[in-house]
């Protein structure tokens, strides 16, 4: 259950900054292969990384390593970065 809202929330996120589509739906798939090995946890790995606050440094750590990639910063060249 947790698994499938937090990535209805990452797609919507992306699909509301305009991503493209056949991108989202590329990250859809790839989350997908991991559904059947979270599910088999005791506790949820947002517990077991260490909660919110461990979850958001690690995504800050994501996003500057994205912004500083010379391929991956172009598609979020005109976006709201503090926003996503």
């Amino acid at each position: 259950m947790h698994f499938t809202v937090l990535k209805d929330f990452l797609l919507e996120s992306m699909k509301e900054e305009r991503i493209n589509l056949s991108l989202v739906d590329e990250v859809n798939k790839y989350l997908e292969t991991f559904r059947g090995e979270i599910r088999s946890h005791k506790s949820s790995i947002y517990e077991s990384i260490g909660g919110e606050r461990k979850l958001n440094s690690i995504l800050i750590k994501l996003f500057n390593r994205v912004l500083g990639d010379l391929k991956l910063s172009n598609y979020f060249k005109k976006k709201n970065v503090k926003k996503i």
